[in-house]
């Protein structure tokens, strides 16, 4: 490990340039008359490892125009016996309202909350690896004069100028609970005409037996 310590310094020393040196290093070295293996390990963050398996998906509305006074509702819901979590680990919300107008509200609602009863666009959930097998869940989302009925859990801001609004708290949803968001203006309906997008990013891991 001293001699692979070394030949890093070395190449440091000769290009600061770090991200640009190749460095041919031993993948093994004798220590105390044993051959080892020092080559390094790499571990990967746990999403980015669940989405190499095959249990990573994403599913958006794509950029929709919504009317003034109206909001957009979205529903992401995991079916009773699915067998897995869904581990939500990003909601990405974004509109083209210009800079200086107020920006947009979001609200989070309780599980049990009443989605709107106005016609919904349903939308599959896509695998985080090109090709692979949708989710087995639902997805939908409307646009109308009512906002979902029920317990409000979460609330905030949009940015405007077309400045994502990233939420990174985890959420869990079990089989048979629903996860349902909220867009619209400053306490009511959108003041005037925008096009919003709502992206949900999740992982799914085994419900234990």
């Amino acid at each position: 490990m001293l001699r692979t310590a070394a030949l890093i310094a070395a190449a440091l020393i000769a290009s600061p340039a770090a991200a640009q040196v190749r460095l041919d290093l031993p993948t093994t070295q004798n220590v105390i008359g044993q051959t080892v293996d020092v080559r390094p390990v790499y571990a990967l963050p746990y999403e980015e490892m669940q989405v190499l398996a095959g249990r990573g998906y994403s599913v958006s509305t794509a950029v929709v125009s919504v009317a003034s006074g109206n909001f957009l509702s979205v529903e992401l819901a995991n079916p009773a016996g699915s067998g897995v979590y869904y581990v939500l680990t990003s909601r990405v919300l974004s509109n083209n309202v210009v800079g200086g107008s107020a920006p947009l509200e979001y609200s989070r609602y309780a599980s049990t909350a009443t989605f709107p009863t106005s016609a919904a666009t349903n939308v599959t959930i896509g695998n985080r690896i090109a090709g692979g097998p949708p989710a087995t869940g639902t997805f939908r989302y409307t646009m109308g004069t009512a906002a979902p009925a029920g317990a409000i859990t979460s609330s905030g801001f949009i940015p405007t100028n077309g400045e994502e609004k990233r939420i990174k708290d985890v959420v869990i949803l079990a089989p048979g609970t629903r996860l349902i968001y909220s867009v619209g203006g400053a306490g009511g309906g959108l003041a005037a005409m925008a096009r919003i997008a709502v992206t949900f990013l999740f992982f799914t891991t085994p419900v234990p037996s």
